[in-house]
């Protein structure tokens, strides 16, 4: 089998080291959706409760919560683009 080639022609082998580091950067994501769905969620109740608001108020909690991960995750894809460029 043929080892896939790059835009520039060159041949590029597999890194195992970088699998590696990738794994560890996306695993803990399983983590965090099963954080998301076993404790965020069923505790909406008991916030909406505690705060004296109503479920339409309360909803913006997961809301800001998803909104803060997506952005998150673009800033640190945009540092690990800055961290590759500076060779760490």
């Amino acid at each position: 089998m043929e080892v896939p080639k790059d835009s520039y022609g060159e041949r590029k082998d597999f890194d195992v080291k970088y699998a590696y580091k990738a794994l560890g950067i996306l695993a803990p994501l399983a983590i965090v959706v099963m954080y998301t769905e076993g404790m965020l969620i069923p505790s909406l109740v008991k916030i909406e409760d505690d705060f004296s608001v109503n479920a339409a108020q309360v909803s913006w909690v997961l809301t800001v919560y998803l909104l803060t991960g997506s952005v998150m995750n673009q800033l640190l894809e945009n540092w690990e683009i800055f961290m590759v460029r500076k060779g760490f």
